[in-house]
């Protein structure tokens, strides 16, 4: 079976490291780590592939397709965040449970992960060579027009993102994830054309997706607030004060670091706090009272008791149990 390198060129930073049936494995090369992308040719121009990125800020897609080649593409957010420049000034934020849908024609960009991580699954589809393959009958009574379902997501310069919980297809994608070991590709296969049923269904709703983009402008005035409130934990400035500091109207603001992170300017902060009080706490000895102040805690008592509500243990508990593991 001709798999996605068939129709399409993956680029120079990325390399094959393992191939097995229908499974090939490749590195992505990134500015500062590597990234894992696990594929698997379930039909003639259908793939799944489960992407790995940890620990790593950024990686550049030189993807190209060949030939004319048209695709159909879901990329699914299991975890982290990555965000897409697919404009010269935009670009497009996905969150856990969040589906992109595009046409893989803006793939060859720039990808960044807000967090430092990034899990997630893609599904392939090579319109032509999927077509037909469906068009043979790849299962008795199913039959869906990708041209049409590429049409009703891709007729834009923007692609189409469908949030969390809107559909059942972050449903199917989560059980694609956890796929039992035991006849591993008979499943994903059942699942991959679950996934096409549920996208044609949906293509013809209301909730075909929305455009979700912001301006480079506005990205970068959210990048400088997260360093702002980051460097300088023991800074205490409001919302009110950071709106009027980096000249970003304060309903803007607070949407759009949602819209990069993932979460609010105070829960970033809060998340931020008790990851690097939990680092000091495993890796040193450092007084748990100074641990709370260089955090930007006023005292212990209130860093204990935030620090509970997040981990679950105490700071003495926390650095007892690290300790026990070493």
């Amino acid at each position: 079976m001709e798999g996605i390198t068939s129709y399409a060129a993956l680029g120079d930073n990325v390399e094959r490291i393992n191939h097995s049936g229908t499974m090939n494995t490749y590195r992505v090369m990134c500015e500062d780590g590597q990234g894992i992308m696990t594929m698997y040719e379930l039909y003639p121009g259908m793939t799944l592939s489960f992407n790995d990125f940890v620990g790593m800020t950024s990686t550049k897609s030189m993807f190209r397709l060949k030939d004319n080649a048209e695709m159909l593409c879901l990329n699914y957010c299991r975890e982290g965040r990555i965000e897409w420049d697919v404009a010269k000034d935009e670009s497009l934020f996905l969150g856990a449970g969040d589906i992109g849908i595009d046409d893989h024609t803006m793939h060859s960009s720039d990808f960044s992960f807000p967090l430092k991580y990034y899990r997630g699954v893609t599904a392939s589809f090579e319109i032509d060579a999927a077509q037909k393959c469906i068009n043979k009958g790849v299962l008795s009574g199913f039959a869906v027009n990708l041209k049409n379902i590429q049409s009703a997501f891709c007729n834009s310069s923007h692609h189409k993102v469908v949030k969390q919980g809107v559909s059942a297809l972050d449903h199917v994608f989560s059980e694609i994830y956890t796929a039992p070991d035991s006849q591993r590709e008979t499943y994903l296969r059942i699942k991959l054309l679950e996934l096409l049923f549920l996208l044609d269904s949906l293509s013809s709703s209301s909730d075909a997706g929305e455009d979700l983009y912001l301006r480079r402008s506005q990205i970068e005035k959210v990048h400088a607030i997260q360093e702002a409130i980051t460097c300088d934990l023991s800074s205490a400035k409001t919302l009110k004060q950071l709106s009027d500091e980096f000249d970003f109207p304060y309903v803007s603001m607070q949407a759009c670091f949602k819209q990069v992170y993932g979460m609010s300017i105070h829960s970033y902060l809060v998340h931020y706090r008790i990851s690097q009080a939990s680092r000091m706490l495993r890796e040193s000895d450092v007084p748990i009272g100074e641990i709370a102040l260089s955090v930007g805690y006023v005292n212990a008592s209130k860093f204990s008791s935030a620090f509970k509500e997040a981990t679950g243990f105490t700071p003495s508990e926390f650095r007892a149990s690290a300790s026990s593991e070493i």
